[in-house]
């Protein structure tokens, strides 16, 4: 018996068309809607036209699931679409920020890619199947690595030794630790190489890069963003750098402030002076995940300084037997951008979801279901972070438990400004979108970037790939067969 009238459904609405294949559940109801419905319509959306350049054939096989007969493709670079994009007034004004990165954090990147380098050239040379133009140093830093090595060694997986296993798992590893350099402090940079030296599981079965001398200059750079010692001057394994990097007491406590926070410290500083020349509106900033952006919102509070103190007390300090930093002293030093924001919001700035947020603004004196509504706030805005003057908003790009949550604020708050703490394509796509839709608002991206680093490279690459993707569809597309029988498969 059917519980679903299928003959009145005028059509379906596929969204990420890209991962719909014929074994998923999407296919299996597509199909029962074909079959029972030979006139509502069926279309599809995706966002992602670099996944139909894997596999044979992506883009025909896709069609022929979803039932449709017509491929429409709008790249960013086709004619109309960019003569709309560029009109002044549905134009973002961007301001690209390349923040210069520390001699000790140059020092570790470039110690990282040697080290994955000889990873990626170990692998080749055990794997003569795989793909030399696909697996090399600029792929394994981009975000589609992991796709490409899964399309390749998927089918042979089985037969491959373990340590290629090994390396490829390695290589996973360590372009997390190569993506931290650039998104967190140097204290939990340093906490993460010290854990690839007391695990032993993975010091047991380390393939051969951790005795490297480009793994001796990483621990070594990486103790100097945290340590200022004497022995530690040259990047080379000693008995006297190995116990500076397992947290030895004759170091000298210097913690680096990444160079990011100042960058974020001085656009703030800026969007607050062009509010006092009349032009106030909030502000969005987004950065890479949760811990990021838990970590902005108590910088914006409590300066640089009290942030690294709490985290290397409650980490290096605590773990090596070491004597703490006083938080009184390093509130003294404290060098934060929202010093000024407690003067003129005093103890006002408040966490919770945007309907809380705009309630307690237009409500300022019913404090009574404060502690009410914050046991109500959802998980995806725990990072929501108020202060008046401007209002700013962080917020994750990636780990919300709501994914639609970081477009739902930007077309609920409309912000006048938007810092992109770390890049990412997709969000920038959206923001175009976004503001092409509303000409008549202000809207002002600033996208920081360190310089010369691997985030840069690899937002060029996403660019390229994408251009590349398009142009690959476009090609398929003039010799693509579509059967006439479509709807009776």
């Amino acid at each position: 018996m059917e519980k679903v009238p299928v003959d009145l459904v005028t059509g379906l609405l596929v969204y990420r068309a890209h991962k719909v294949v014929e074994t998923c559940q999407e296919a299996f109801i597509l199909r029962l809607f074909r079959e029972k419905n030979k006139t509502g319509f069926i279309k599809a959306f995706t966002d992602s036209a670099e996944s139909f350049t894997h596999g044979f054939c992506k883009a025909e096989r896709v069609i022929k699931t979803l039932f449709v007969r017509n491929l429409y493709l709008w790249p960013r670079f086709q004619a109309t679409i960019l003569a709309f994009l560029e009109q002044e007034k549905r134009k973002i004004n961007v301001v690209e920020l390349h923040v210069p990165m520390t001699t000790e954090m140059q020092g570790i990147q470039t110690a990282m890619l040697d080290i994955i380098a000889a990873c990626v050239r170990e692998l080749r040379s055990m794997n003569a199947q795989l793909d030399v133009d696909e697996v090399t140093l600029e792929t394994v830093i981009s975000n589609s690595f992991d796709s490409i090595i899964r399309y390749q060694l998927e089918p042979v997986w089985h037969q491959l030794s373990e340590k290629s296993k090994l390396l490829v798992s390695d290589l996973k590893h360590l372009r997390k630790i190569l993506r931290s350099v650039t998104c967190h402090d140097g204290v939990t940079f340093l906490n993460t190489v010290n854990a690839l030296r007391t695990n032993e599981r993975l010091f047991g079965q380390n393939v051969g890069w951790l005795f490297l001398d480009s793994a001796d200059s990483l621990f070594v750079y990486s103790n100097r963003r945290v340590h200022s010692a004497a022995a530690a001057k040259k990047p080379k394994r000693s008995k006297k750098a190995d116990e500076n990097v397992a947290g030895g007491t004759n170091d000298r406590v210097e913690l680096e402030e990444p160079p990011k926070w100042k960058a974020l410290s001085d656009v703030l500083v800026e969007i607050e002076a062009q509010s006092g020349a009349g032009l106030a509106g909030q502000v969005l900033v987004c950065a890479d995940d949760d811990r990021t952006c838990e970590q902005l919102r108590e910088y914006l509070e409590d300066g640089a300084r009290a942030v690294l103190t709490r985290l290397y007390n409650r980490t290096i300090a605590t773990r090596h037997g070491k004597p703490l930093i006083s938080l009184a002293d390093g509130r003294k030093t404290m060098d934060g951008p929202r010093k000024s924001a407690k003067t003129h919001t005093g103890e006002s700035s408040t966490t919770g979801t945007l309907t809380q947020i705009f309630k307690d603004k237009a409500n300022p004196d019913d404090e009574g279901n404060d502690e009410k509504d914050k046991s109500n706030v959802d998980g995806s805005f725990c990072y929501y972070k108020v202060f008046s003057k401007p209002l700013i908003i962080i917020h994750p790009l990636h780990g919300a438990s709501n994914p639609y949550s970081l477009m739902r604020v930007l077309y609920e708050v409309e912000p006048k400004y938007v810092i992109l703490y770390d890049s990412d394509i997709m969000f920038i796509r959206q923001l175009e979108v976004f503001k092409a839709t509303r000409p008549q608002c202000h809207l002002q991206l600033y996208f920081l970037l360190y310089a010369d680093s691997t985030d840069e490279q690899c937002y060029l690459t996403t660019l390229r790939k994408e251009k590349e993707a398009f142009e690959m569809l476009i090609r398929n597309k003039a010799t693509m067969v579509i059967p006439s029988n479509l709807d009776d498969w």
